[in-house]
């Protein structure tokens, strides 16, 4: 220490904040968490219902803190796998599964059975497999997927992602 100076003590690890820290970001939050938890702050009438009307800051301060947290979690949600709507996450899907599929009965001339069989020849994940069932109407007799496979059985090997190539078929 100095004699004689009036100097305070910092220890190093200390973090000076600006007196005016409303625009200065610190931390894991966003600049657009931030822009959003401004707006809730500015313009609280459009939180709030004409019956309830507003329901106190305690109650915004912890639906802010909520909305950061959940950010975060769907964010990883999100990167994982996609989310749906209704259940949250999709559905891990089996050969077992798609195998146990059952045909609509409707009046459709279709080969599932032989859809299936084609499906496993060729290594197709699970996931596509579904879908290349659902969009080919269960195996509908003419659907551009019959002519796809006659495409896969005669590129030897040419093309590399058979599942993917089934789909682009069924989006004509």
């Amino acid at each position: 220490m100095y004699k004689g100076e009036n100097a305070a003590i910092i220890p190093v690890n200390a973090t000076f904040f600006p007196e005016n820290s409303q625009n200065v970001y610190f931390g894991t939050h966003s600049i657009a968490q931030n822009s959003i938890a401004q707006h809730t702050k500015e313009y609280p009438l459009l939180n709030s219902s004409p019956e309830v009307g507003t329901q106190g800051d305690a109650d915004q301060k912890s639906a802010e803190g909520k909305k950061e947290e959940n950010f975060s979690r769907e964010r990883v949600a999100a990167n994982d796998t996609k989310a749906t709507s209704r259940s949250g996450k999709r559905k891990e899907w089996t050969t077992e599964e798609v195998g146990c599929l059952q045909p609509p009965q409707d009046k459709v001339q279709r080969n599932f059975d032989g859809l299936i069989y084609n499906l496993r020849l060729y290594p197709i994940p699970p996931a596509e497999q579904y879908a290349i069932v659902c969009k080919s109407n269960f195996g509908a007799i003419g659907h551009p997927v019959w002519q796809g496979f006659y495409d896969l059985r005669n590129c030897h090997g040419k093309i590399r992602l058979p599942g993917r190539y089934l789909l682009s078929l069924c989006r004509e």
